[in-house]
């Protein structure tokens, strides 16, 4: 059977396969690649990418993030040039990427490196190769051998704690939110009540081999909701919104010292300060013990604590080592036996240049 001569792009993709040099991360032999060069060259089709356009939006709108950034993505493929389409996947990239970043940061200065190194490792899988995330989660990696890292994980006193069993578990769950909890909780011998406002929908959770604080930190991501602990065996659930962590979130009372600052003045700045980056509205200051109280949830206070050991270093000293040349030294016994120049020119030692001094008037 005759073969039917190559088209000229024909030839010029295969002229360009021989001449280019084959990347590591498109062997022809892995299936990863096989698919991405398939996926690679598409048709526009405006009807296709409406489809996955309104299955994203139904995925979004569930909770399943994930799914709806792919098939956003996906959908821009098929409209590369559907403004609308291309900026939900933007979007939607861009506000789960932030908030796993935000999510880092917070967890980092409360203590809890693995809730940290998990999100960052959600934002690296949104976002993969970023050199910024990489750097991040790579020094968060180092701070798991810190003391303070370990005192920050202490549970404040004074409040109900869980006992779950110390083990890890593995889970792949698709499910509904309650559910999900439900299974979680069981795997660590533990029970789940929820708040009866909190909104059934659909979430999955796949993780290998985690503890139970670690499940709990992904499922609240995931999920949009947060737990507390009603005594040792039973944690409750609702929706995390402002309203619900007003209801439901536990407030703590904790003096922390002031080392460095003396004055009212200075006291009053580290006031400021914890007001304005923790929004807790309830801080008291005492000049005659230096020290401060504030009042609020568990996490705004130990944030507060944090900013103000970080505020709280004593003036420094500085050092000074001055070494003194021979030949600065000698200064004044050159200069007078040099003789006062009259000229704008003269001429310096080879060993030192000494600068002529300025004419006699």
């Amino acid at each position: 059977m005759r073969r039917p001569p190559l088209t000229a792009i024909t030839a010029l993709l295969l002229s360009w396969a021989l001449v280019c040099p084959t990347l590591p991360a498109q062997d022809p032999q892995s299936p990863d690649a096989k698919r991405d060069a398939q996926r690679s060259f598409v048709k526009p089709d405006p009807k296709l990418a409406k489809k996955l356009l309104e299955q994203a939006s139904k995925e979004e709108a569930a909770g399943d993030y994930i799914r709806a950034l792919s098939d956003y993505e996906e959908a821009a493929r098929y409209a590369p040039f559907d403004v609308t389409i291309v900026g939900k996947g933007t979007a939607l990239r861009s506000r789960l990427l932030r908030e796993h970043l935000d999510g880092a940061e917070r967890m980092a200065v409360e203590g809890n490196i693995d809730g940290a190194t998990q999100q960052l490792a959600a934002a690296l899988e949104i976002d993969p190769g970023n050199p910024a995330i990489l750097e991040r989660l790579q020094q968060i990696g180092s701070m798991k051998e810190s003391p303070t890292g370990d005192r920050r994980a202490e549970p404040p006193l004074g409040l109900p704690q869980l006992a779950p069993e110390k083990t890890n578990k593995s889970f792949n769950l698709q499910t509904d939110v309650k559910s999900a909890y439900e299974q979680v909780a069981q795997a660590f011998g533990l029970k789940a009540t929820f708040d009866p406002d909190l909104q059934a929908r659909n979430t999955r959770l796949r993780l290998q081999d985690v503890d139970f604080y670690t499940a709990m930190k992904v499922m609240g991501i995931e999920t949009g909701t947060f737990w507390n602990a009603l005594d040792s065996k039973q944690f409750f659930v609702a929706a995390d919104t402002a309203e619900k962590r007003r209801l439901f979130d536990p407030e703590i009372e904790q003096t922390i010292p002031l080392t460095s600052s003396v004055t009212s003045t200075e006291v009053g700045e580290v006031v400021r300060a914890v007001r304005e980056l923790t929004g807790i509205t309830r801080v008291s200051q005492s000049n005659s013990n230096h020290s401060i109280t504030v009042r609020g949830t568990v996490q705004r206070v130990r944030l507060a604590d944090e900013i103000v050991r970080n505020l709280e270093h004593g003036p420094g000293e500085v050092l000074l080592e001055i070494d003194l040349l021979e030949g600065i030294a000698r200064m004044p016994e050159i200069w007078a036996s040099r003789g006062p120049q009259t000229s704008g020119s003269c001429r310096s030692p080879p060993i030192w240049p000494i600068p002529c001094a300025p004419p006699r008037i």
